[in-house]
C-alpha cells in the first residue's frame, strides 16, 4: 500500500527497499554497511525516491524500533549475523503493528528455519499469534543465484484477538511429540 511504513533490516543494496519507495510506501532502513548506506542514497537519488527512504540506525542490536510502528518488517538473510538474540526478535515483533507482516528467512535452508521458528516462539512468549502465509519472499534475487532466500516466510502478526490458526503447537513431552509426528502424515 502506498502509505506503508516499511522497515528493511539490513537489505545491503538488494532492490526490494527501493521497489517499496518507489510504491509509495515510507522505507525505513537498518544497515551496517556504511558502503552500502552510501549506494542506497545514491541509488535513491538518481531514482527520485530519496524522499520516502531514510536510514536510520546502522545497527539493529541498538535500534529501537518502537511499538506499533511498521506494516511490514524484512529482515532477509540478516538475523544469524546477529545470532539470532532474544532482543532483536523481540523488537521486531515490538515494532510490527497487529495484523503486519514479517519476512524472515534465509538462503541457506537451516538457518531459514530456525529464524522462522526463533520469531513464533518468541511471538508466543510475548503473547502474540504468527500466521505462516505461505508465501516466499527474496530482496531481488535471481532463483539461480545463490543468495536466493527459496526458504524466507511471510508471516503475519496478531497481537490480539489471535486466530486459531496462529497459535502454533506446543509440543512439551515425548508423547505430545509422538503425536505431531502421528498427524503429520
Amino acid at each position: 500500500r502506498p502509505d506503508s511504513r516499511v522497515l528493511c533490516i539490513g537489505p545491503g543494496t538488494t532492490p526490494l527497499q527501493y521497489a517499496m519507495a518507489w510504491r509509495g510506501s515510507a522505507v525505513y532502513i537498518i544497515e551496517n554497511s556504511s558502503e552500502s548506506r552510501d549506494v542506497i542514497m545514491r541509488n535513491a537519488t538518481t531514482l527520485g525516491i530519496n524522499d520516502r527512504l531514510v536510514i536510520g540506525e546502522s545497527d539493529i542490536l541498538t535500534a529501537n524500533l518502537g511499538e506499533d510502528n511498521y506494516d511490514v518488517v524484512f529482515a532477509l538473510n540478516i538475523l544469524d549475523l546477529v545470532h539470532e538474540r532474544k532482543e532483536v526478535y523481540e523488537k521486531v515483533l515490538h515494532g510490527v503493528k497487529h495484523r503486519g507482516k514479517i519476512a524472515i528467512g534465509h538462503y541457506d535452508i537451516g538457518i531459514g528455519t530456525c529464524e522462522q521458528l526463533h520469531l513464533s516462539n518468541h511471538a508466543e512468549r510475548l503473547g502474540y499469534g504468527v500466521e505462516d502465509m505461505e508465501v516466499v519472499i527474496d530482496e531481488g534475487h535471481e532463483k539461480e543465484d545463490e543468495w536466493y532466500s527459496s526458504d524466507s516466510t511471510l508471516f503475519r502478526v496478531y497481537k490480539r484477538d489471535i486466530p486459531n490458526g496462529a497459535h502454533g503447537k506446543k509440543v512439551d513431552g515425548v508423547g505430545d511429540i509422538l503425536k505431531l509426528f502421528a498427524s503429520l502424515r
